[in-house]
């Protein structure tokens, strides 16, 4: 895969959200998350056209935070609701 100055951008935010929240790794929800930040991405822009944006941002905040997420532990028992 090519690595655009875009993608290059989307990694690094990634890498910084995940360093934010404590997180050693990068997840497909800190890519998410880098993706969302950019507002002129394509998958923002669709995802802006039926839902709100700071919403979706906003719920995956949530789920990283969750003890359900930072405990792998509970991750084999049901997932929250």
């Amino acid at each position: 895969m090519r690595r655009t100055p875009r993608f290059e951008q989307i990694l690094a935010r990634a890498e910084e959200i995940a360093g934010d929240l404590g997180h050693q790794h990068v997840g497909v929800e800190h890519l998410q998350l880098a993706i969302l930040d950019d507002g002129d991405s394509i998958p923002a822009k669709h995802f802006s056209e039926f839902m709100d944006i700071g919403t979706i941002s906003k719920s995956l905040y949530s789920y990283l935070d969750s003890d359900w997420y930072k405990n792998p532990v509970t991750k084999y028992r049901s997932a929250p609701k």
